[in-house]
């Protein structure tokens, strides 16, 4: 294992650097993963016609409506996976693989997937109790689907594994995270604008398309700055606190 001097302190303005070097160099080809995985959740949006299917009371409505609600996991757990690789070869000094990114989310498209909704149940868990328990598994557990892609751990140990990595830095990530919930509400403020339409808004298909291709494009681009993100993060606690060089993390995919 190749392992470079060892950075002093995790540095919140330097991964939020990394972030956006990472999606400024390779924005052609993480667009286009991005749009190719999130695809299927253009076209149930289509056929369904109208932003608010989950309270028409129809029985295509609730169908649909899940059928996008499962989707809005899947698609997104499949993409983290194809990012967070093609995001690690960057690093490495080499240009990411369109084809390469896309065998790796789907190959580890199943674990990925139940790591996601394993994190979801837990931070929804400690939100019900206490909404700081949810924020503590939110941080804590913030690089699982990194650990996961470039570590190949187990299911469990992958969560044991962020819980160990975030350790003495989770102030830091939490105010990354904050940061990038901003941005999201940022624009989902901005989509709302463009569209001029509102959830509540019923209608045909053509008077809901400029706002079925602005949430898709919304969700494309948040997919992405959130699987970057969290990629930055794993790569600068493995720095920090092992000294790991990007060769090490890139073997993991040879």
């Amino acid at each position: 294992m190749a392992i470079t001097d060892t950075v002093e302190n995790f540095q919140f303005g330097r991964v939020f650097s990394r972030t956006f070097g990472l999606v400024s160099r390779n924005a052609g080809i993480f667009l286009v993963a991005a749009a190719i995985v999130m695809l299927p959740v253009l076209l149930v949006s289509f056929y369904l016609g109208s932003p608010n299917y989950m309270v028409t009371g129809t029985t295509k409505g609730w169908m649909f409506g899940l059928l996008s609600f499962v989707m809005a996991f899947v698609c997104p757990s499949l993409l983290q996976a194809a990012l967070v690789q093609a995001a690690i070869t960057d690093l490495n000094g080499q240009r990411p693989n369109l084809g390469q990114s896309l065998s790796t989310g789907f190959a580890l498209f199943l674990p990925v997937f139940g790591i996601t909704l394993a994190w979801l149940a837990g931070f929804l868990l400690g939100s019900v109790l206490l909404v700081v328990p949810g924020l503590i598994v939110m941080t804590a557990w913030s690089v699982v689907i990194p650990v996961r892609v470039i570590e190949r751990t187990g299911f469990t140990a992958t969560f044991g594994r962020s819980r160990a990595l975030t350790k003495g830095y989770r102030w830091q990530i939490f105010g990354l995270l904050v940061l990038y919930w901003v941005a999201i509400v940022g624009l989902s403020l901005l989509v709302t604008m463009l569209s001029g339409l509102t959830f509540l808004q019923a209608g045909t298909v053509s008077g809901n398309i400029p706002y079925i291709i602005l949430q898709w494009v919304q969700s494309v681009v948040v997919s992405l700055i959130g699987s970057i993100g969290v990629t930055a993060i794993y790569y600068e606690l493995r720095t920090v606190k092992e000294g790991i060089a990007p060769e090490s993390l890139a073997a993991a995919f040879d």
